[in-house]
């Protein structure tokens, strides 16, 4: 029964390790072709270009400018041909995005991380209740971006910075685990640890203190979800190391407020 088990488990990391070389290099290939295939496009449509319209009057269209090469090669409805390609293109990013985010609340909300609310799904198989917490965020997200002045790459600074906390934690929950359990993990998980640990350090190095002294302002506002979570699971709610890390994210979000109320940091 001992070997039965064992197998059964190192079948099962062989299937995981499999699953994720080939989907790394599914994304590698789709992210390749992505890039090349637009440059490509790019280029012809540019080449293409210079035999519509003078080099003078294409530098001075407005984006979206194949709009414009469209409207001096085949009249007005080329305009709006452009048009609605970009907005059907925007509206299935849109959905892709609002989705992806909404299924890492659901997904938490399975083990108890989240609150079970957020588990909950419609006849068509959409976890509702992450839809309307992930549409209300992004609306209010937006609208805190437009009276600060925050411009679209200052939200992907931010998002950008929010996510290094997750994989520093990661990384060094790896390494952790390793050390416990060395005999089992073996000195390659031990290494990968240090390594990923290591490169999340330097992350948060390079992302600079401005962005992430705005992270734990984000966190502590998703903090009371994981209380009722918790709670409704009836386990402890926070370790020591747990209130070590509120404690930290509660004194970058007093200063990061205070500055952005005095004008010492913004956005």
């Amino acid at each position: 029964e001992g070997a039965s088990v064992f197998s059964e488990r190192a079948r099962e990391r062989r299937d995981v390790g499999r699953a994720t070389i080939t989907g790394f290099a599914s994304v590698l290939a789709l992210l390749l072709l992505v890039n090349l295939l637009s440059y490509g496009i790019v280029l012809l449509v540019n080449l293409l270009s210079y035999g519509i319209a003078p080099r003078e009057e294409l530098a001075d269209m407005k984006d979206p400018s194949l709009s414009g090469v469209l409207t001096a090669a085949v009249g007005p409805w080329g305009a709006k041909f452009i048009a609605a390609g970009l907005a059907i293109s925007l509206i299935g990013a849109l959905l892709s995005w609002f989705l992806m985010c909404a299924e890492v609340l659901r997904v938490p909300a399975l083990d108890d991380t989240m609150p079970r609310w957020f588990s909950r799904e419609n006849k068509n198989g959409t976890p509702v209740g992450a839809m309307w917490l992930t549409t209300g965020m992004v609306q209010l997200v937006l609208i805190w971006a437009h009276f600060v002045g925050s411009t679209y790459t200052s939200l992907i600074l931010l998002a950008s910075a929010l996510i290094l906390i997750p994989y520093l934690f990661s990384a060094a929950f790896h390494l952790i685990n390793s050390f416990r359990n060395r005999e089992k993990a073996g000195i390659w998980d031990i290494i990968t640890g240090i390594f990923g640990t290591v490169y999340a350090i330097w992350l948060l190095y390079a992302a600079g203190p401005k962005y992430l002294l705005f992270v734990g302002l984000f966190y502590l506002l998703g903090t009371p979800f994981y209380v009722v979570a918790r709670r409704q699971a009836k386990e402890k709610v926070f370790t020591t190391v747990d209130w070590i890390v509120i404690a930290v994210f509660s004194l970058t979000s007093i200063y990061a407020i205070y500055g952005l109320s005095t004008g010492a940091l913004s956005l």
